[in-house]
């Protein structure tokens, strides 16, 4: 037996009369940056906007056209194809907001009516019984394999209909082309976000301009005291010291987990922003370096 499939969805789908077969999309429109927020469609006619319950998740009846979900005997992947109904432009909506859908996650959920969640039928109960046990056969975990794909593109986009072509998780994971643009003289990363790869200490202020103190001397910068704490003491003409924040994502050639967050990460660049927060004796400077906020 297949894992992942329990004995009844196999008894079910070798049945010389089964009953048929469901299909539920959840489409997570924000995907890999909101990794909860979710448009949960099915093609299941029951009334454009209605609702239809599968393992507790509420879908929204909408005319939707799939193919191409089919395996191939040459070894090539599938790039199925989703043809959802624009009505009133709702699919448009979230084409306009979320760079086409590009990237976004759909699973591909597949069930038998039978199976279906009690709360779908006038009697809050399953119709189908198993006359041994006297018991309805709405069960959450009976159902085929769920299937994940991305949007690789968007075929077609016209008032009455919205077409888009699916990849699979071995192609380039959320990943497209042209991934990023390269031009000259400038760097397109985000400024200490992720690709950054400068290290060493600041070179210039936020206008660019040479670190000086009180006494307009210039001010080379010595050594990094680390991370701001409160108790760090004095600091001495020269030395920096940073305070940074948690929400940026790393990627480096030997990084395994593409999902770790920078912690306590140094990130320099030629267009350091630092600032004298205050003057101590002896004309000594304390500059503290802010890691900026990707937006």
């Amino acid at each position: 037996m297949a894992q992942g499939i329990d004995q009844n969805t196999v008894s079910e789908a070798l049945s010389l009369g089964p009953s048929a077969i469901i299909e539920f999309y959840l489409i997570y429109y924000g995907w890999p940056t909101d990794q909860s927020n979710v448009l949960a469609i099915t093609p299941t006619r029951k009334g454009i906007g209605s609702t239809i319950v599968w393992q507790e998740q509420s879908y929204i009846s909408w005319p939707l056209e799939s193919s191409g979900f089919a395996a191939k005997g040459d070894n090539s992947l599938p790039r199925p194809r989703l043809k959802i109904n624009n009505f009133e432009l709702a699919v448009s909506k979230y084409l306009k907001t979320h760079n086409n859908l590009i990237g976004a996650k759909v699973i591909r959920k597949r069930t038998f009516v039978k199976f279906l969640d009690n709360t779908n039928f006038a009697s809050q109960q399953n119709p189908y019984y198993d006359l041994a046990t006297n018991t309805s056969l709405a069960n959450s975990g009976s159902h085929l394999p769920d299937q994940t794909f991305y949007v690789n593109r968007r075929v077609s986009e016209t008032n009455d209909m919205v077409e888009l072509e699916l990849s699979t998780v071995f192609e380039l994971d959320n990943v497209y082309l042209p991934n990023r643009n390269v031009y000259a003289r400038y760097c397109t990363w985000i400024y200490r976000g992720h690709g950054c790869r400068y290290a060493g200490p600041p070179q210039t202020t936020a206008n660019s301009q040479q670190f000086k103190d009180s006494s307009g001397s210039v001010v080379t910068v010595t050594s990094n005291l680390g991370k701001w704490k409160s108790d760090l003491g004095s600091i001495t003409l020269g030395q920096y010291v940073f305070i940074e924040t948690d929400n940026y994502i790393l990627r480096s050639d030997t990084e395994t987990n593409l999902n770790a967050i920078a912690t306590n990460f140094v990130c320099c660049h030629p267009m350091e922003f630092c600032f004298s927060v205050a003057w101590v004796p002896a004309h000594e400077t304390k500059f503290i370096k802010v890691k900026l906020k990707d937006m």
